[in-house]
């Protein structure tokens, strides 16, 4: 059958569900092969458009179709219900630029979608996020083998942020990005993740950047962060990490198993120059008795449902440096100098170290950490007020500590390095010299027991750090020191 046909439209209107084709203008042909209409305006759910179609065969079943359409500016909603099957056709924002669909009716893996659109202040609902992007600006351009998004700002979770990238259909990664914003609450926004969107997370694969000018983990706050970031199926990456906290600097790598029911962090960081009280606080510790700048370099890794499991899982090693800085009215240091009682030994008048503090030029130590609990063999306080070495534990999800210390005051006066008597178990001194005594620490961590412990337990180790001899000092059998005997009357002759 031969025919051929034109129809003119004239304020025509069509709808199907919820879309509606209003003030139709244009001229469709017809014909036995087939169907075609160009620059057909109208108004779809009441934004300008302008709709090219052709139907090519479309009495067979190798049919195809070509439509394209134009909108000089389209209310959002229309475009995301059309496109991403969310949102709702109210949802603000408006979409101005051309997209075209393609391909064959009896084969969808035929078919394709190609577009430019530039987006002005859209709302869009991305999973596996709980509430949507707003304010959202900048343009997509789509072809057959991926998204590009350019450009593109808008509010996640309330903080302003960037990106740009590509979404590829059949490669991995899927995605490829650079994320930027200038201050974000990262606590927040994992708050704001859908656990049970997890087919859609649990698949991804991304590669990308990160740039945050301000940021927040629970009380870790930080700035001029910038990190490469990797994502494969809920398992983060985050290599040549770098940031700034509090005029110190962090480095480093970490790895996040971000599984439904449990956490599970990998870190390998380097922490320089970071004050002590930034660096406490951190883990939730308000209150610090001591000043300094931390220096941290180490290999970390936990899991658990929560903070307290994470606690109790924590391995690894780490090395800690602490320069130049003064403990205060630190507990367990005021209750180690009353027990020593240094007037008593020193005709000089010592500085009162519980008011004014110690000054110390640095505290160093190496760590091993075994199930929440930190182990040290070379703790040493390094100052001319006092030194003090220590080995030991703190067992963190116990709320324990033991350790065994060795403190020497005024260091730096030495005087008469020839005998020092054992005065007591665990006291040496030389009147106007110094002072060497040893503790053991054990009990709450908070309020710990400090009882004297004998010299003569401490290892080489210690008195090589107290930089004190150990055969100079008079130990003896049961660690009791005996009088010199007088020499014998010779015998007469």
């Amino acid at each position: 059958m031969q025919f051929d046909a034109k129809v003119m439209l004239d304020n025509a209107r069509l709808r199907y569900d919820e879309y509606a084709l209003s003030e139709l203008q244009g001229e469709l042909t017809f014909s036995p092969k087939e169907i075609k209409g160009e620059k057909i305006r109208a108004q779809l759910n009441g934004s300008p458009v302008q709709i090219q179609l052709t139907l090519a065969d479309y009495s067979t079943d190798e049919g195809t179709f070509d439509l394209g359409i134009e909108s000089s500016g389209m209310r959002a909603g229309v475009l995301t219900r059309t496109l991403l099957e969310s949102g709702s056709l109210q949802d603000p924002g408006l979409v101005r630029g051309a997209v075209r669909y393609s391909g064959s009716f009896g084969n969808k893996s035929r078919r394709r979608l190609t577009g430019t659109l530039d987006l002005f202040n859209v709302q869009l609902m991305v999973h596996p996020l709980l509430q949507p992007l707003r304010e959202l600006n900048g343009r997509i351009k789509i072809d057959e083998s991926g998204i590009d998004f350019q450009n593109i700002h808008a509010s996640l979770v309330g903080f302003p942020a960037s990106a740009s990238g590509r979404w590829r259909f059949s490669e991995k990664p899927q995605l490829l990005f650079d994320f930027a914003a200038p201050n974000l609450d990262i606590t927040y926004l994992i708050s704001q993740i859908d656990p049970e969107s997890s087919e859609f997370y649990a698949n991804l694969v991304a590669d990308g950047k990160i740039t945050l000018n301000k940021g927040r983990i629970k009380n870790f706050e930080f700035g001029d962060l910038k990190t490469n970031a990797s994502i494969d199926h809920r398992v983060w990456r985050l290599t040549n990490l770098t940031a700034r906290s509090v005029g110190g600097s962090i480095q480093g790598v970490t790895t996040i198993f971000d599984k439904p029911d449990t956490l599970g962090v990998v870190a390998e960081p380097r922490v320089q120059g970071v004050p002590i009280q930034s660096f406490l606080n951190w883990f939730g510790v308000t209150t610090t008795e001591m000043t300094g700048k931390v220096n941290l370099t180490g290999k970390l890794e936990t899991v658990g449902k929560n903070d307290m499991e994470r606690k109790q899982n924590l391995n690894g090693a780490f090395s800690l440096k602490i320069e130049d800085g003064t403990i205060n009215r630190m507990r367990v240091v005021v209750q180690i100098l009353n027990l020593l009682d240094l007037s008593r030994w020193f005709t000089l008048q010592p500085p009162d170290l519980t008011k004014l503090g110690i000054r110390f030029r640095s505290i160093t130590g190496d760590f091993k950490v075994t199930n929440g609990v930190y182990s040290t063999e070379n703790l040493i306080v390094d100052s001319s007020d006092l030194r003090m070495t220590g080995v030991g534990k703190i067992d963190v999800p116990k709320d324990q500590v033991d350790f065994v210390v060795a403190v020497r005051p005024f260091a730096g006066i030495d005087a008469g390095l020839s005998y020092i008597p054992l005065l007591g178990r665990s006291v040496a001194a030389i009147k106007n010299s110094f002072l060497v005594a040893s503790f053991n620490i054990g009990g709450r961590i908070d309020d710990p027991t400090i009882t004297p412990a004998p010299l003569g337990t401490l290892s080489e180790w210690f008195w090589g750090v107290l930089g004190i001899p150990k055969n100079i000092i008079g130990l003896g059998e049961g660690e009791k020191v005996e009088e010199p005997k007088e020499p014998a009357e010779p015998s007469p002759k």
